[in-house]
């Protein structure tokens, strides 16, 4: 990603959501955290789609109006991380819970990348500290969406 400083950087992640080394089968080096500070650090924007077909939902407890997941302790663990990376890029976590659904959610988020709107500032003291700065955006008009990361390093 280091090689497209200028540009609009955006990753579509097909997943469950679980980590495999939770239950031993395929062990990680690497933590969320690591994970989440990176992607940060890059000024990526990650678009999780949350694909487990073989899933009842009825059995997961799934909430759409909320996103959430209530029961299978590793499941919901799963999912909150997912909404957390999304959350924290300026991203979307999109369900696909069955095969038939993975077109829409990959044009939804081509569609969101084709509507986007960047805003830039520059601070009035640049450190270089590689301390995290948080940001915060407000717009007022009606039916508009903000999503933005949670912040920034200032490298």
């Amino acid at each position: 990603m280091e090689a497209l400083p200028d540009t609009r950087k955006a990753i579509v992640v097909l997943t469950d959501g679980e980590d495999e080394s939770l239950v031993g089968s395929a062990p990680t080096d690497h933590r969320f955290e690591e994970l989440l500070d990176r992607a940060s650090e890059e000024d990526v924007t990650i678009y999780p789609i949350y694909f487990k077909p073989q899933q009842d939902l009825s059995k997961l407890g799934v909430l759409f109006g909320g996103g959430s997941l209530l029961g299978n302790d590793k499941g919901k663990a799963a999912r909150e991380q997912l909404e957390k990376l999304a959350e924290q890029t300026g991203g979307e976590v999109i369900n696909a819970l069955r095969e038939e659904n993975l077109d829409d959610a990959y044009r939804r988020v081509a569609a969101e990348l084709h509507t986007l709107y960047s805003l830039a500032y520059s601070p009035e003291t640049l450190k270089h500290n590689g301390e995290y700065r948080k940001v915060a955006i407000r717009i007022n008009r009606d039916g508009a969406m903000v999503r933005t990361r949670r912040g920034y390093y200032d490298k």
